[in-house]
C-alpha cells in the first residue's frame, strides 16, 4: 500500500448514489466533529486468511464509541452498514497469502485529529478521494515516544 493510502476504515458502505453524498458527508462530519481527539495504538500484525496483511489496532473506548455513533448516523440515513464484526485495522499489503507477519510491532501511537469520508477510486486514479473531513474538537493528545 502506498503510504498516502494507509487508513482505518470505520464503516465500509459500498456504492452510494452520488445524489446522497452531500447528506452522507454532513452526517459523518456532524457526528464525528463534536468528539474529542484520541490516540490509536497498534495491536498485532497479521496476515488474514483472505491474503490481506494488516496491522490490527487496539479498540480503545473512544474508537469504539466513534464507530458506534457513526454507524447509528449512517443507519438513520437508511444506509446499510456491514453486519460482520468490525475489526479495526490498517491494511498494509494485499495479495500477501503465504507471507509471515512479524512477531512484534512498533510501539508507536498515532493521534487521531480528524475523520474523513473517502471514496475509493481506480488504482490508476490514486486510490482514494476525500469527500469531506471533520476535525475532532479539543486538543490533540500528546503522543508518548516509543519506549
Amino acid at each position: 500500500m502506498a503510504p498516502r493510502d494507509l487508513h482505518l476504515t470505520l464503516h465500509f458502505l459500498g456504492a452510494v448514489p452520488r445524489a446522497r453524498l452531500p447528506e452522507l458527508v454532513e452526517a459523518v462530519t456532524t457526528t464525528a466533529g463534536g468528539r474529542a481527539p484520541f490516540v490509536l495504538a497498534p495491536g498485532r500484525a497479521a496476515v488474514w486468511s483472505n491474503g490481506v496483511a494488516v496491522l490490527e489496532l487496539d479498540a480503545s473506548p473512544a474508537l469504539a464509541e466513534l464507530h458506534a455513533a457513526l454507524g447509528a448516523a449512517l443507519r438513520a440515513l437508511g444506509l446499510r452498514t456491514e453486519a460482520r464484526r468490525w475489526r479495526p485495522h490498517v491494511t498494509v499489503a494485499r495479495r500477501a497469502l503465504g507471507a509471515l507477519a512479524p512477531a512484534g510491532v512498533p510501539r508507536a501511537r498515532w493521534p487521531v485529529a480528524a475523520v474523513a469520508v473517502v471514496e475509493s477510486q481506480a488504482p490508476r486514479a490514486g486510490g482514494y478521494r476525500v469527500l469531506g473531513r471533520a476535525p475532532l474538537g479539543g486538543v490533540v493528545p500528546a503522543v508518548e515516544a516509543p519506549a
